[in-house]
């Protein structure tokens, strides 16, 4: 989320949930560009114990993974109740109800794939007003 002069208003700590390693690159790509720390975990398991174990400000979380997908995901990181990150669905499933339908999972918010910088930079800026 850059700021007039080009640095991130606030460099975010972001835990990306994928278990495609070209969707890995490009979403770490694109998080160091916008000034934000990046964590890579390909399944929903060892998500849900970093989660647990470290303090991240947002998780982008692919909903197909394997194991543990990223729907059941949320449902065992909201039951903790701890201090947890925004959690965003990530998904190539486009919907036109996606907002809608991720957040009554569980999710703060929602991007579909193929993702774009402009898509990352626009989420989490809309969260920002959370914080």
């Amino acid at each position: 989320m850059p700021s007039e002069n080009g640095e991130p208003s606030q460099s975010l700590r972001v835990l990306v949930v994928e278990d495609n390693p070209i969707n890995q690159k490009v979403m770490v790509g694109f998080l160091e560009f916008l000034g934000h720390s990046a964590t890579v975990i390909d399944d929903g398991a060892k998500a849900l114990e970093a989660i647990n174990a470290d303090s991240f400000d947002v998780a982008m979380i692919d909903i197909q993974l394997p194991g543990l997908s990223g729907t059941d995901l949320v449902i065992k990181v909201r039951e903790t109740g701890t201090d947890l990150p925004f959690l965003i669905a990530v998904t190539a499933h486009a919907r036109s109800d996606g907002t809608i339908h991720y957040r009554k999972r569980g999710f703060d918010a929602y991007l579909g794939k193929p993702v774009t910088i402009s898509d990352v930079s626009n989420v989490l800026e809309s969260l920002q007003p959370l914080r």
